[in-house]
Parts: C-alpha cells; sequence; structure tokens
C-alpha cells in the first residue's frame, strides 16, 4: 500500500513554478480537430452569422492562457482551486492572418471536491466568464 501526501505547498509551488516560469504549460489553442465530431460544429463561424463574413475562413479557435498562477487548497476532506485565464475568440481570414474576435476574462472553481472513495469524487466546477472586448468586425 502506498499512501501520498500532497499539501497546499506542493500543488501551489507546482502552479507558481509552471505559471512564472513556463506558462507555454498553461497555455491552449482549441481548434475544431481537439474536439469530438459530434460537437466541431460550435466552433463553425456558419453557426454565427452576426460575425461571420465573406473573408474569414470559417472556423474559430479558442486561444486560453493563465493570466495569474493556479491555486489548490486542501483539508482532510476536500480540494477547492481556482484557475484564472484570458480566453481569445480567434479567427483566421482568407488573407493567412489570425485576428481576434472576442476576448474573454474567464475564472474557474473546484469547488466541494471530495477526497477519497464515496459518491460526490466528482469535483464541481464553476466557470465565471466576462468580455474584456466587443465582437470585433473582421476586416
Amino acid at each position: 500500500m502506498i499512501t501520498l501526501c500532497l499539501s497546499d505547498y506542493v500543488s501551489n509551488s507546482l502552479g507558481y513554478v509552471l505559471y512564472r516560469y513556463g506558462n507555454f504549460y498553461l497555455r491552449h489553442t482549441l481548434t475544431e480537430s481537439d474536439l469530438p465530431f459530434d460537437v466541431q460544429h460550435f466552433l463553425k463561424m456558419d453557426n454565427y452569422p452576426e460575425i461571420a463574413a465573406g473573408n474569414s475562413t470559417g472556423v474559430l479557435d479558442l486561444v486560453m492562457y493563465a493570466t495569474e498562477r493556479p491555486t489548490l487548497h486542501t483539508d482532510k476532506n476536500r480540494i477547492k482551486g481556482h484557475f484564472r485565464g484570458t480566453v481569445e475568440v480567434r479567427t483566421r481570414l482568407q488573407t493567412g492572418k489570425m485576428t481576434t474576435l472576442l476576448t474573454l476574462d474567464a475564472v474557474m472553481y473546484i469547488i466541494n471536491s471530495s477526497i477519497g472513495s464515496g459518491k460526490n469524487r466528482v469535483p464541481v466546477l464553476r466557470l465565471v466568464s466576462k468580455p474584456v472586448s466587443d465582437v470585433a468586425p473582421i476586416n
């Protein structure tokens, strides 16, 4: 039997190092190919005629990155976490240039995640986002 003890210090130090010295670990670009086939349509410009224009390639990318270090807090029964970042909604123009359509400030909280066995082992996630910019016209 192996017992593993993780304290707030270990998880928060890892979060600090990843954010401060290797922020490429806390950055991801979500593209159409990253999604299962049945939900890929959410990234197609055809679903958003108010921002679709004749000079877009028709696909959206979501660029997500951390804007502050992630934190985790543990006690003997639960884990709580806080992650803050920015989500940029981008599209590629037919000229090949990427343009940002919308920027969101996003916060994800992990709340009431039980440790150990039982029926409440799945973390409860709450995502809060607010626009940082208005939807930009495609030029």
